[in-house]
């Protein structure tokens, strides 16, 4: 499968990423996209589902996927030990640990809404 390929088709349906669209948690529509994504890559849904999201963990294509910047929120870490904030500050070098470079600028909106039915 193309990675770069899937990238763009899954770009195409906000409801894929983006939590604040108002389709987001409807898994059949959901579905129906992988569904249109399958069909275009020549693979099943299956398929394109776990190959994304095991992409949406690479640092590779951060570029090309930069349209996630805004649905995109650090993952918080678990411990079972106490620790003492000392500052408010990143300590140095962290401060883009889980940032995405921006869209570019002038880059057009390529989001597909998915009608009802």
């Amino acid at each position: 499968m193309d990675d770069e390929r899937l990238i763009m088709e899954v770009e195409k349906y906000k409801i894929l990423y983006d939590t604040t669209d108002p389709y987001y948690k409807d898994n059949v529509r959901k579905d129906k996209a992988w569904f249109l994504i399958a069909g275009v890559l020549g693979v099943d849904a299956d398929s394109c589902k776990a190959r994304w999201k095991a992409l949406r963990d690479e640092w590779k294509y951060r570029e090309i996927m930069s349209f996630l910047l805004p649905y995109v929120q650090p993952r918080r870490s678990k411990s079972n030990l106490t620790q003492t904030i000392t500052e408010e500050r990143p300590a140095p070098g962290r401060e883009h640990q889980h940032r995405l470079p921006g869209k570019p600028e002038g880059a057009k909106d390529k989001t597909q809404t998915l009608g009802s039915g």
